[in-house]
């Protein structure tokens, strides 16, 4: 069992035994895709040194593109950006859906709304703190949004358009959830929370 594996499964142990705390396993899940993630890239087992990600479509997910942006300044764009990097290299094509583009639009707008009104009491988030903190107008954030398919291009990020669903192809979510349960719940149900629970009590944050 290599470290990082190891770290991810204590911490799942932790994450049990704190079985009603959500930000703990909002970490946990950032770990996860995390190790997932640095294994795929850095592929730690010298026989597989010569995998590469030829005829790979990875598809970005919102907060990355914001990061990488620099919509939330530059300690999170250097990170996320030499990420972007690596995998094309890697030989990955980077994609992003149409939608995943309008929530980036839609957040901009909302800090530049914010910003306009002086509304800011209760903005939280990465990018409106950090345009906040940068005295940023409203109008030089509505022209991110007007270059966002540009400056997305510059990542070398294609946005595609969702597939159609094909219920042939589709997991089933109950049955999954199910095959889950069986196979994984405690006694105590620790992670019955942790694989169901989808309740939120705050507002979306303005990556």
């Amino acid at each position: 069992m290599s470290t990082s594996t190891a770290a991810v499964r204590d911490e799942v142990l932790a994450v049990d035994r704190r079985q009603n705390d959500p930000k703990a396993f909002e970490y946990l899940e950032t770990i996860v895709k995390g190790d997932i993630l640095a294994t795929a890239i850095f592929l730690p087992d010298p026989s597989r040194a010569a995998q590469k990600f030829r005829k790979t479509s990875v598809y970005l997910d919102t907060s990355v593109l914001v990061f990488a942006l620099g919509y939330a300044g530059e300690s999170r764009a250097a990170p996320a950006r030499e990420m972007l990097e690596l995998l094309y290299q890697a030989g990955a094509d980077l994609r992003c859906f149409s939608h995943t583009a309008d929530e980036i639009r839609s957040i901009l707008t909302a800090c530049a709304y914010r910003i306009e009104r002086n509304q800011l009491v209760d903005s939280y988030g990465p990018s409106i703190e950090y345009f906040l903190e940068r005295g940023f107008p409203a109008s030089e954030i509505r022209i991110f949004i007007e270059k966002l398919e540009k400056d997305l291009a510059g990542l070398r990020v294609k946005i595609v358009d969702k597939p159609p669903f094909e219920a042939d192809y589709m997991v089933d979510e109950q049955q999954l959830a199910e095959h889950i349960w069986l196979s994984a719940s405690s006694s105590d149900g620790a992670i019955e929370y942790g694989f169901f629970s989808s309740k939120s009590t705050s507002g979306r944050p303005l990556t």
